[in-house]
C-alpha cells in the first residue's frame, strides 16, 4: 500500500525552487496542490509576477499572477483535487518545481502538494 506523501515549500526568489524530488527511480503522482500568498506580499512596482508549477522545465499548471502599478498586497488562499490519476510526471528522477518569472519583494507563494511516489 502507497503512503501519501505531503510537500510544502515557500518560494520568493525569481526562478526555480524545488517542491518535490522523487526518490530515485520514481516519478510523482501529483495528486492535488494549495497556494497561499499572505498578506504582506508585494512586487516590484510595474511588474506582472507570475508562478508556476514546472516540471522538467514545462509549465504545468500556473498558480498566481500578480500584476501592480505599485507595490501592493494580495492576500490569497486556495486548493486544487486533480481529477482522476491526478498528474503524472512524464520522466523519472525530475522535480517538480515552483517558478517564478521575477522575485517577490516581500513574502511569496507557498506551496503545499501530496501524491505518490511511483
Amino acid at each position: 500500500m502507497k503512503s501519501l506523501i505531503v510537500k510544502r515549500v515557500g518560494a520568493i526568489a525569481a526562478g526555480d525552487t524545488v517542491l518535490w524530488t522523487p526518490s530515485a527511480g520514481l516519478r510523482v503522482q501529483l495528486l492535488g496542490y494549495s497556494v497561499g500568498v499572505p498578506q504582506a506580499t508585494t512586487a516590484a512596482p510595474n511588474v506582472s509576477n507570475s508562478s508556476y508549477i514546472r516540471d522538467n522545465g514545462v509549465d504545468i499548471f500556473d498558480i498566481f499572477d500578480m500584476s501592480t502599478a505599485a507595490a501592493t498586497s494580495v492576500p490569497l488562499a486556495y486548493s486544487v483535487a486533480l481529477e482522476g490519476n491526478g498528474y503524472i510526471q512524464g520522466a523519472d528522477n525530475t522535480s517538480l518545481v515552483i517558478h517564478n518569472v521575477y522575485a517577490y519583494t516581500t513574502g511569496g507563494v507557498v506551496v503545499t502538494a501530496w501524491g505518490y511516489e511511483i
